[in-house]
């Protein structure tokens, strides 16, 4: 696995023509695939609106996966809470992948979350 540097969604389409929803995000490479995963906000207030993951072959097309991160699922910021610059690393140690994003649950009090899973999408 290999990161690829921060990128910003503005002016980017998936492959069924729908904006990428990925503010503020990274790009990670695993085998062959590159993973772009980032923030979803509700309009123009900047609304937590959940953590969003595309992939690709060959960085210009991409595939929407799925929603990773839903506001208030599991321990989530809420979507009244600020969360961005998430990126995913792989910890060897447990096997399995690390979504880290900055978080600000209540006034400007940021901590940094984190999530895991088995797979990366």
């Amino acid at each position: 696995m290999s990161i690829v540097y921060p990128v910003q969604a503005s002016e980017a389409y998936s492959t069924i023509t729908n904006e990428i929803m990925a503010q503020s995000g990274g790009i990670t490479k695993v085998g062959s695939i590159y993973y772009w995963v980032g923030t979803k906000f509700n309009g123009s207030n900047w609304q937590f609106a959940g953590v969003e993951l595309y992939s690709s072959s060959d960085l210009v097309n991409w595939k929407f996966e799925r929603e990773i991160l839903s506001p208030g699922n599991n321990g989530a910021p809420s979507s009244s809470a600020w969360c961005a610059r998430p990126f995913i690393v792989y910890n060897s140690s447990t096997n399995k992948y690390v979504l880290i994003a900055e978080h600000d649950g209540d006034g400007y009090n940021s901590k940094i979350g984190m999530a895991t899973c088995s797979t990366i999408n």
